[in-house]
């Protein structure tokens, strides 16, 4: 008696056709698996600074003293040559954004 050779035992049809047996993230090594997302980084500096302005701006204690500056580019607190009172701590941070020179405040005020 002659034995035939049996045929392969049938792949399961996933494998036959060429798709992976099991889902794409338990293949992958765990270092080559995406990382969790990292926490979002803190805000710019200028945006804290930019946040920090304006909580201030709302209202200023009142122990603070308060200076009339001249506007001299749009932003939080008005547009050129608008003029604001600021706390005094706040306008010598803003020296390219306000002019607080006495000068500078009476023609801003001459123009409206």
């Amino acid at each position: 008696m002659v034995k035939k050779a049996s045929a392969p035992a049938a792949a399961p049809a996933e494998q036959v056709l060429g798709a992976p047996a099991q889902p794409q993230a338990e293949q992958q090594p765990a270092e080559q698996q995406p990382a969790e997302r990292a926490a979002p980084e803190e805000p710019a500096p200028v945006l804290a600074v930019a946040a920090a302005v304006e909580s201030e701006s709302a209202a200023a204690p009142a122990d603070q003293v308060l200076v009339k500056a001249r506007v001299l580019v749009a932003c939080a607190h008005g547009q050129p040559d608008d003029v604001v009172e600021l706390s005094a701590d706040l306008a010598k941070t803003l020296v390219d954004v306000v002019d607080t020179d006495p000068a500078a405040v009476k023609y801003a005020e001459s123009l409206k």
